[in-house]
């Protein structure tokens, strides 16, 4: 999510994501958990009262993984929070122009999307549960409603070859998309990738805490899970990807 509107602040208003991606590791566990709108509402009526807060970053896993609890935030909120600016995570499968229309009304002025390849066979692979086409809509959507859209990729997922990374680029320029965010597949502790990872001697056994130890931001190679690139070759392809599309998009206003 975007933050820098003012005097801002994180708030995280629910715990656990109930989807199952492969490469997304969860200390909150499967199953979501969120706070009561009023206690919310209540909240950031507080920090504006005492901080004079004007922007909230909502980091949830998944904030809009219960769309009805985001519909009754945006209808308290409208009245009890007037001016507040706010962004939160979104899910294409879940976004649609009226929920859109109604966060918008509300302040929202960003939702971000986990959106990873722009290859339907590697979406498949991570278990994303989302499409190709969901994906241009949602965008189509955010832009309608004249929101932020920042969005992130992946590259070096299992399987992940030149013609996947190719569908990613041409996605991207005929969507008009940035590639800024694009990270490395990186085999977190509890995750499918990191048994995949184990279980095909990319991580050998003897080895794990010396790895997890080593881990840091996905923005770092770690480790190569593709058969298709050597290790320099994948970082280098990272780059060629991120200037070509950059090279051959319009910013968007």
């Amino acid at each position: 999510p975007i933050i820098g509107f003012g005097r801002d602040i994180d708030f995280i208003s629910s715990r656990g994501c109930p989807f199952n991606c492969t490469f997304c590791y969860q200390p909150w566990g499967r199953k979501f958990r969120g706070h009561s709108v009023d206690f919310i509402v209540n909240a950031l009526k507080l920090l504006r009262q005492e901080y004079k807060v004007d922007f909230i970053s909502f980091q949830d896993d998944e904030f809009m993984a219960n769309p009805q609890r985001v519909r009754e935030f945006c209808e308290k909120a409208k009245n009890a929070l007037p001016g507040l600016l706010w962004s939160c995570t979104g899910r294409v499968n879940i976004v649609d122009d009226d929920i859109v229309g109604l966060m918008k009304d509300t302040g929202c002025v960003s939702i971000s999307y986990g959106f990873e390849s722009g290859s339907q066979r590697m979406l498949d692979s991570m278990k994303k549960k989302v499409t190709i086409a969901q994906m241009e809509r949602a965008a189509k959507i955010n832009r309608k409603f004249e929101m932020m859209l920042p969005v992130s990729f992946i590259i070096g997922m299992p399987g992940e070859d030149d013609a996947s990374c190719r569908e990613t680029v041409e996605f991207c320029v005929r969507n008009n998309i940035p590639l800024k965010s694009m990270m490395f597949a990186t085999p977190y502790p509890g995750t499918e990738l990191f048994e995949f990872a184990v279980s095909t001697g990319r991580i050998k056994k003897e080895g794990i805490h010396d790895f997890v130890m080593k881990l840091e931001d996905a923005r770092d190679f770690t480790v190569n899970l593709t058969d298709s690139f050597t290790d320099a070759r994948l970082i280098a392809k990272r780059e060629e990807m991120i200037k070509e599309v950059n090279s051959r998009i319009t910013p968007y206003p």
